[in-house]
């Protein structure tokens, strides 16, 4: 009975004690709340930005593709190019020749 009633001598000295260490535990848990709540607002733009990265990355691949099939129709124009002005040179040598041929006569 000794021991039971000794238990209770202390119990409001406990309770106070237990409901100090509630408040400084919540204290702490506010305290850490506005920052964890920043890192976690900072993480969810990081993530965006991320994505954003991913996608811009899938756009240059894409337009990179196209630019080297563009340079490919490039290159294919200025040969036929070429040729014609060839044919167009040589046509127009030969006319020069015959007249020079014809004016000669």
């Amino acid at each position: 009975m000794r021991s039971q009633y000794f238990g209770l001598e202390h119990m409001p000295e406990c309770c106070c004690r237990a409901s100090h260490l509630c408040d400084h535990f919540q204290q702490m848990v506010s305290c850490w709340s506005v920052p964890l709540q920043d890192m976690a607002v900072l993480v969810h733009d990081q993530g965006l930005q991320i994505d954003d990265i991913d996608a811009n990355v899938s756009t240059y691949e894409l337009r990179t593709e196209q630019a080297g099939q563009e340079i490919v129709k490039a290159d294919k124009y200025q040969r036929a190019a070429r040729n014609r002005k060839f044919i167009l040179l040589t046509i127009v040598i030969i006319v020069v020749v015959v007249l020079v041929l014809v004016i000669a006569q």
